[in-house]
């Protein structure tokens, strides 16, 4: 007990050169942080390499965790464990790697002591959707060898609960995690799980009020303070955010088109393409071909600061000569995005028959080159759909969640304008600050008035708007080729590195 005792106080000193106030409790379950101090349960046999991995964890919700968000008390929960998956997956992967092994054995800890439970022993569906979040993030995101058995079967005794329709379609939630930027990203996830249980049809919606949400129900009912997060979440105290505006601003907003007027043509849906693992998985190696496409040459801005007291005889003589007193400073190049990109996904009824398999390459193509963008520094791109009208998916200050969480359905007319697309997404880019510009279609090359839309295509051309098409589908390129712009062909989504690297290739001839 003696190694345990040196050990807390280690902790403790190592708090306070820190500026951290650690404290060891007697009374405390497990681990918790509220952004300013860190409660350490009491130490036993195991203690140490327990503790070593709330360490690990504690200090990823220091580093990673928003404390000031304002959430439902029903969904808070939820919140802490997707928020839980993400620090440690941020942590392992760009800031300590070798901490993996300590979180994973306290993973190991915890199942060991039946703190965590598989699905099974659980009662209510908050606990159980919860508790699957929480093994699905260990074995699928963060990789912890240690919770394989339980994570599979969690997994079985849901599908036989709630069915494997439903399951799949929280694990694509939870596979967003690794695209997250903030806790409130992962809000969005929590929130888009719980929506999962609302049934789609329009009876239901008119019963809301009587029947409501099963698992926000749940949730709602006392669901938080019979459950403890099983590592010590972090809970911030409730801060009322004002409302958030409008992303676009004026000459978009006034000149796309609003949404349609029948419901078919405009409800968004929630996101059911297959393959978007994929894409989350291998944007990696779509990142150098996009850098290519469009380098980011960002503007620098020069300024200087003090580096210290020490220069060296040559330099202080140039000071005492000639009274450059730069010698004592460095400059320092603040790099700015340089390059806005808006990616236009032709939503016409062409895209969709004889099977919705163009549209949903389209999607898929339009993902992957999404989360590459996001990857390089100094793009920023937005995402619409288009057919004669058009409406935003993703702003340029979003992130990929707003534009995974949405689907067009598709409209009941053969026409497609490329027109009003281009018109409405050069409108805002042209108030853009970055020095270059890019309209991207992804299309089928069916429009229904070619040459209006070539017209508009060279005047872009002359305000400095990069127009590139990428043809979907095998009879796509044949139609594109009746613009002058440069287009390659993509049949499946497996071909687009190959298609934009050909693309980089033809820009630089």
């Amino acid at each position: 007990m003696n190694i345990l005792n040196s050990f807390e106080i280690a902790l403790v000193s190592f708090g306070k050169e820190n500026n951290l106030d650690v404290v060891i409790s007697r009374t405390a379950p497990t681990a918790s942080t509220n952004g300013s101090r860190v409660t350490l349960p009491l130490l036993n046999d195991e203690g140490i390499e327990q503790t070593w991995g709330y360490i690990h964890h504690e200090a990823a919700h220091l580093r990673y965790t928003d404390f000031t968000l304002s959430m439902p008390s029903s969904i808070r929960y939820l919140w802490n464990v997707i928020e839980d998956i993400w620090i440690e997956y941020q942590t392992i992967r760009f800031i300590y790697p070798g901490g993996k092994s300590r979180l994973a054995k306290l993973n190991e800890i915890l199942i060991a002591k039946k703190q965590w439970l598989p699905v099974e022993e659980l009662t209510g569906l908050h606990a159980k959707v919860a508790a699957f979040c929480a093994y699905y993030g260990a074995v699928i995101i963060t990789r912890y060898e240690s919770c394989e058995t339980i994570y599979r079967t969690s997994k079985t005794s849901l599908v036989e609960e709630i069915g494997q329709e439903k399951v799949t379609d929280i694990e694509r939630q939870l596979n967003m995690i690794t695209l997250s930027r903030s806790s409130q990203d992962n809000l969005d996830i929590a929130l888009a799980i719980v929506a999962l249980f609302n049934d789609d049809e329009e009876d239901q919606t008119n019963q809301s009020d009587e029947q409501g949400n099963p698992l926000s129900e749940a949730l709602e009912n006392g669901a938080m303070n019979e459950m403890e997060t099983d590592k010590g979440q972090a809970i911030a105290p409730l801060i009322t955010r004002p409302d958030e505006t409008t992303k676009e601003s004026g000459d978009l907003a006034a000149l796309a088109s609003k949404v349609a007027d029948d419901e078919h043509d405009s409800e968004l849906a929630p996101w059911k393409t297959q393959a978007y693992q994929q894409a989350i998985n291998d944007n990696g190696g779509l990142v150098p071909i996009i850098m290519n496409l469009f380098e980011a040459q960002a503007r620098a801005r020069k300024s200087f600061k003090q580096s210290g007291k020490k220069v060296s005889a040559k330099r202080f003589a140039a000071l005492s000569q000639n009274g450059n007193t730069h010698v004592f400073r460095n400059k320092v190049s603040t790099a700015i995005p340089n390059t806005a990109i808006a990616l236009g996904i032709d939503l016409s009824y062409s895209m969709f028959v004889p099977e919705p398999k163009v549209m949903d390459t389209a999607n898929e193509a339009a993902l992957l080159m999404v989360a590459a963008l996001e990857a390089v520094k100094g793009t920023e791109v937005a995402v619409y759909y288009f057919y004669h009208r058009v409406f935003l998916a993703k702003a340029f200050d979003e992130t990929i969640q707003s534009f995974v969480n949405k689907l067009a359905k598709p409209n009941r007319r053969n026409g497609t304008y490329f027109s009003p697309f281009l018109l409405s997404a050069a409108l805002n880019l042209l108030q853009r600050s970055e020095q270059r510009k890019c309209l991207l279609l992804l299309t089928d090359g069916a429009t229904t008035q070619p040459n209006e839309a070539q017209v508009l295509i060279d005047e872009l051309s002359d305000v400095g708007i990069e127009v590139y098409f990428i043809a979907i589908g095998p009879a796509a390129v044949y139609a594109c080729k009746q613009f002058d712009v440069p287009t390659v062909n993509v049949n499946k989504v497996t071909e687009l590195p190959q298609a934009l690297m050909t693309l980089s290739q033809q820009l630089l001839l």
